[in-house]
């Protein structure tokens, strides 16, 4: 009896491990297949509206005159009521990089290297969560983008175009679903702080 009430007693701490070393894991080669596969998923664009894009005439250049002589845009005049206008619409060049009546992309990302990762640990809100540091590269640059006036006035591209030399560092935020763990944010900020 005194053996039965001792196995008892016992069976709470063994329950307890079991439960302990049932939590998920991640490791640095799920987590950099995760984050490759977002990376996949997420081209680099730049922001230029739905074109068409009627612009009054100030008689000053702006960004879109840049995308003018990158070859991406067309340009014409119209006058309507005594006001001068200009009117960029994508060129036969900009056509392929133009994406969700939005964006011209510039590049594709891939993962350059998992450089450590967290334990998973519940948050305040029950979500169990991982982060994870890292570093990606540009896979492919469009050729636009290597012009030299657009990389001076979109840092964001030159950052990226540099990136194949150097890698750029970020932070990611993993969380454990019914389906396993999945990237909850890439970590990856435009300069205007739309994230990726």
């Amino acid at each position: 009896m005194k053996s039965m009430s001792r196995l008892i007693a016992f069976l709470p701490l063994v329950a307890l491990l079991v439960a302990c070393s049932s939590q998920p894991r991640i490791d640095a080669h799920l987590a950099g297949e995760r984050i490759d596969e977002q990376l996949d998923k997420k081209p680099m664009c730049i922001e230029v509206g739905k074109l068409p894009l009627k612009v009054f005439d100030s008689g000053a250049k702006n960004i879109n005159d840049l995308l003018v002589s990158a070859g991406l845009f067309d340009r014409s005049s119209l006058t309507e009521s005594y006001s001068r206008y200009h009117v960029y619409a994508l060129s036969a060049l900009g056509s392929p990089y133009y994406r969700d009546g939005k964006g011209l992309c510039y590049a594709t990302l891939e993962l350059a290297e998992v450089t450590s990762y967290t334990a998973p640990a519940t948050s305040s809100d029950g979500r169990l969560l991982a982060h994870v540091e890292y570093t990606y590269r540009a896979k492919s640059v469009a050729p636009w983008a290597l012009n030299e006036g657009v990389q001076q006035s979109f840092i964001r591209i030159r950052q990226v175009v540099l990136s194949r030399q150097t890698p750029i560092k970020a932070h990611a935020t993993f969380s454990y679903t019914n389906h396993g763990w999945r990237v909850e944010d890439l970590g990856i900020h435009e300069v205007w702080g739309q994230p990726l």
